[in-house]
């Protein structure tokens, strides 16, 4: 992906939207495999905006979160404990000079069964 895309989330009463752009960079590519947004659990998505490796490996790592999450606890991680969680793992490749930071954005939204949209 290149610089310049548009993402926004936008929270509702009772919902969570994502509008991004999607811009193919080469004619050879199938326009419906290019996609910025990813199903993270049945109730949470994101939307990234950056480099197309970087989000696929955000979005892996947040998958194996919230996997890692529901074995231990029993039910779906919420909203809001997904986010610290990726902003931790996030902030800790800015300590160290053997990790590259990831070069991508993450507009997180979902619904909980407790706080509703967020």
């Amino acid at each position: 992906d290149a610089p310049g895309y548009t993402s926004i989330g936008v929270r509702g009463t009772d919902s969570v939207v994502f509008v991004t752009q999607k811009k193919v960079q080469d004619k050879l590519v199938i326009a419906d495999s290019v996609t910025n947004m990813h199903a993270l659990t049945p109730s949470i998505g994101a939307v990234f905006t950056g480099i197309a490796p970087d989000s696929k490996a955000w979005a892996q790592k947040a998958r194996q979160l919230a996997a890692e999450f529901k074995y231990d606890n029993g039910f779906h991680i919420p909203v809001s404990y997904l986010a610290k969680k990726i902003a931790d793992d996030s902030q800790v490749y800015t300590q160290y000079n053997a990790k590259r930071t990831l070069a991508s954005y993450m507009i997180l939204g979902g619904v909980d069964e407790e706080a509703g949209p967020q």
